[in-house]
């Protein structure tokens, strides 16, 4: 196109309008996929955790992130297109010249790899920055694979437990509304404490108070009472309420209160307010992410929910007492922490698992699909060379070997990045999208097995197996007319 005289600047303008409609279209599909989606995985987890009321920011960040992706695709277009005002209409014409280093490596000052090896590893750095393209997509690949299963690991683990604002404890048990609760529960604890099997108990009370909001306004507040010492939650600051006056805030509600470790409120108790000091900040899923602890007086009567959580002796089966104590209390539910987990996240883990293999299956089409092009790209670019090098001697396997050595070696390098930013990044992004929830600062829970052996083994094959796939035409050159 230079060469017939068009203006760089209409060329750049054929080639962006393509990518921004792609971006643009793309993005709007992925946005309407977004409002499907959310809903379809979400829906379980409402329901056992409760909503909370969308502010205006929980419409506008999906947007906001749907506009940042399509200005960083059309930023990256433009970065790349300006590179057509420095090639000449002769450089473009003549093949294998653009982007090709000027370095030179003699084979006689390699004494450690063979000659495939060397020669593979040569082109990588020498066309570090037409590499460097597929290194980012293996990067991006690795990413999204790895963070979505670390996340179904860590929700699917036992210690996500932590994240609920609920103690740890061999058994559980909840009673909820009945006739005669009050009872049931007083006849629940005596029981169990008159168990000799029972190492340790902790009934709690789940209320429903007023609190001042920073403008006056009484607003509700769920309230959980009882002995916090005997399971004692992880805090994120501070500790949990040791003292008549003290009060534990969830992440979210200490984030709508605005405060702090050591900060006063005011708590409506028995119909006069009540001056509560924050002793800590917990993070929490449940109730929409709006709980507190506190030791405070309240009301049998007008109580949501009575639980009590226990630890047997070591001696003791833990299913066996399950049994007992399900027979006993017919009106209370009896769990332990991974019932207790699986009954609320059960249909959202799976969910989760459906989502991430999916996420996966999507990614490594991408790298297999990036990989072919690339590979297209490059043997075109390569013919003159590729056939000067099966003349001098190399075989179609020798520089078959090269090919997926240098794709393997970029794999590699991508997998290893890939795995580090999802660990650090990812985790922090996760944080963040959770913070809305509840959970400020989630640690994955990883498992090694899929993490750093089968996920990049699968990368690997795919990639491996794609290279194959994608040289077959090296078969064909030969030095017999072609020019070069």
């Amino acid at each position: 196109m230079k060469a017939f005289s068009i203006p760089y600047y209409d060329i750049k303008k054929m080639y962006l309008l393509k990518y921004i409609v792609l971006a643009g279209l793309s993005s709007v599909i992925g946005y309407i996929a977004f409002l499907f989606f959310n809903r379809l995985f979400t829906k379980n987890i409402m329901v056992y955790i409760g909503t909370a009321p969308k502010s205006f920011f929980h419409h506008f960040i999906p947007i906001l992130a749907i506009c940042f992706i399509f200005l960083l695709i059309v930023s990256f277009c433009m970065l790349t297109l300006r590179k057509l005002n420095r090639i000449s209409a002769v450089s473009a014409i003549r093949s294998g010249t653009i982007g090709e280093s000027k370095t030179r490596k003699f084979l006689s000052m390699n004494k450690f790899f063979n000659v495939d090896f060397f020669l593979a590893l040569r082109d990588v750095f020498a066309r570090s920055k037409s590499y460097s393209l597929l290194l980012v997509v293996f990067i991006i690949c690795t990413f999204i694979i790895i963070v979505p299963i670390n996340f179904l690991n860590t929700i699917a683990s036992p210690n996500f437990i932590k994240y609920m604002g609920v103690e740890k404890s061999d058994i559980r048990i909840d009673l909820h509304h009945s006739d005669h609760i009050v009872e049931d529960f007083h006849q629940m604890i005596q029981t169990i404490e008159n168990d000799p099997e029972v190492e340790r108990f902790a009934p709690l009370v789940t209320s429903q108070f007023k609190v001042l909001n920073n403008e006056g306004i009484k607003e509700n507040i769920t309230v959980q009472t009882g002995d916090f010492s005997i399971f004692p939650l992880e805090y994120i600051n501070g500790h949990a309420p040791k003292n008549d006056g003290e009060i534990a805030l969830s992440y979210l509600h200490r984030k709508e209160l605005e405060k702090n470790v050591g900060d006063k409120l005011q708590l409506v108790v028995e119909g006069k307010e009540q001056e509560m000091v924050v002793s800590g900040v917990y993070q929490d899923v449940t109730n929409g992410g709006r709980t507190a602890k506190a030791s405070v007086p309240f009301n049998y009567e007008t109580a949501r929910w009575y639980e009590v959580s226990l630890d047997v002796k070591p001696h003791v089966n833990i299913n066996e007492k399950m049994e007992e104590y399900t027979k006993l209390f017919s009106s209370a539910k009896v769990t332990d922490i991974d019932n207790y987990l699986d009954q609320t996240f059960g249909n959202t883990i799976e969910q989760l698992r459906v989502f991430s293999m999916l996420i996966a299956i999507i990614a490594i089409f991408v790298a297999i699909l990036i990989t072919s092009l690339f590979l297209k790209m490059l043997i075109a670019k390569d013919t003159s060379q590729l056939a000067i090098m099966k003349s001098i001697g190399f075989s179609t396997k020798n520089l078959k070997i090269q090919y997926v050595i240098s794709m393997i070696f970029v794999l590699i390098l991508g997998i290893f990045i890939g795995t580090i930013v999802s660990n650090t990044i990812g985790e922090n992004i996760v944080s963040t999208i959770l913070s809305f929830m509840g959970v400020s600062n989630i640690q994955f829970m990883i498992d090694p097995i899929k993490a750093y052996i089968f996920i990049p083994l699968v990368l690997i094959i795919a990639v491996g197996i794609t290279t194959m796939l994608s040289i077959t035409s090296i078969k064909k050159l030969s030095i017999i007319g072609k020019s070069v």
